[in-house]
């Protein structure tokens, strides 16, 4: 005698990543569908979707699991909204946040092109990941002078660089 299970009635979905995934990367998300008695449901279609409304992927569930595959927008602070559903069940839905990628450039800002004698200028600079969002955290930036020197009488000082800027 098998017992099969019955129709879906509940499902999960959680994120591998967490609740933050890198600008541009891959992440996936995956869960399990149940029926009433807490039986896994194999065979059973299930649509996932992601608030865009143009990543949608149809699942079929393998011993009761399933794992979708997207990627990640490249606007970091991006809310993104991800909904499963199966006939019967929906799981609830999970939010995560696009968080910027690996740091990739540094930009300052133009200073004169020209300064008099014991002139001094600020400098200020961004930090930002290959899709041009300000990395988060702390960073440590070294700045060399090709000619004068750093308050510190040096010709090259290091400055902190927080959530992408420093000054």
């Amino acid at each position: 005698l098998e017992i099969a299970p019955s129709l879906p009635t509940s499902m999960t979905l959680v994120s591998q990543s967490g609740p933050n995934i890198v600008a541009g990367a891959n992440y996936t998300v995956s869960g399990v569908v149940y029926d009433a008695y807490g039986n896994v449901v194999d065979g059973a279609s299930l649509t996932v979707t992601v608030t865009d409304g143009l990543s949608v992927q149809t699942i079929t569930t393998t011993t009761g699991s399933y794992a979708a595959q997207f990627t990640a927008p490249t606007l970091a602070g991006t809310p993104i909204v991800l909904a499963a559903s199966a006939p019967g069940a929906i799981a609830a839905p999970l939010t995560l946040t696009v968080v910027p990628a690996a740091a990739q450039s540094i930009a300052l800002t133009s200073p004169p092109a020209s300064l008099q004698a014991d002139g001094q200028v600020t400098l200020q600079g961004t930090i930002e990941d290959r899709y041009g969002n300000l990395v988060q955290g702390t960073d440590t930036v070294t700045l060399t002078a090709t000619s004068g020197t750093f308050s510190n009488s040096q010709s090259t000082i290091q400055v902190t660089a927080t959530n992408g800027a420093f000054r």
